[in-house]
């Protein structure tokens, strides 16, 4: 008996764009493009949306005029994907990405935040970032109140993993004067 051979088949970034351009992918399609595979995405629920909402708010006060955010938006990893982080925090960069999605080099880091999926970001997403070289991955774990914090990107995972509960804050290495208190991006309380 011999063994089953069988793979599947990947597809191209080119490929992944030509389908959408054709129709095979519809515009109102919520998938994301890794590691040569198309994934649905998970719908976003109220809580997913105000968390990342709050990563939002807290982020345009920490990082104006030093870095640009983009939410839910492909970030460009060539033949990784295009995968679209809930919040990546960029460069600044007199063309704002207008030929082009962000590349690793200018993302400082990105964050997905994580009620139904919190399985799928540590292992693919982890993969993912880390192979392209992205410096930096959080993953808010909004069911367990805590913040995956990925850092040391390395061939197939990242190499150092912190955990920071909501009595913790955390800081990303770019900005190491940018105090980020987990309690505030978990914060569901009507201000």
């Amino acid at each position: 008996m011999s063994a089953d051979t069988r793979r599947p088949r990947l597809f191209t970034a080119n490929e992944y764009h030509r389908m959408a351009e054709v129709g095979i992918l519809h515009p109102a399609e919520r998938v994301e493009f890794i590691n040569g595979r198309i994934f649905s995405m998970s719908p976003k629920g109220p809580v997913h949306t105000e968390i990342v909402n709050n990563l939002e708010s807290c982020f345009q006060g920490l990082f104006e005029g030093r870095a640009r955010l983009r939410r839910e938006q492909p970030v460009e990893l060539g033949e990784l994907g295009q995968p679209e982080p809930d919040m990546a925090v960029l460069r600044l960069s007199p063309r704002r990405y207008v030929t082009n999605h962000p590349k690793p080099e200018n993302i400082r880091f990105v964050v997905e935040v994580a009620d139904t999926t919190l399985t799928y970001d540590l292992t693919i997403k982890n993969e993912t970032h880390s192979r392209s070289g992205i410096k930096e991955y959080w993953v808010v774990d909004i069911n367990n109140r805590r913040v995956f914090v990925f850092t040391r990107p390395g061939p197939s995972r990242y190499r150092s993993e912190r955990i920071c509960t909501e009595d913790e804050s955390v800081s990303p290495a770019a900005f190491a004067d940018a105090i980020v208190p987990v309690r505030v991006l978990l914060d569901l309380t009507e201000s």
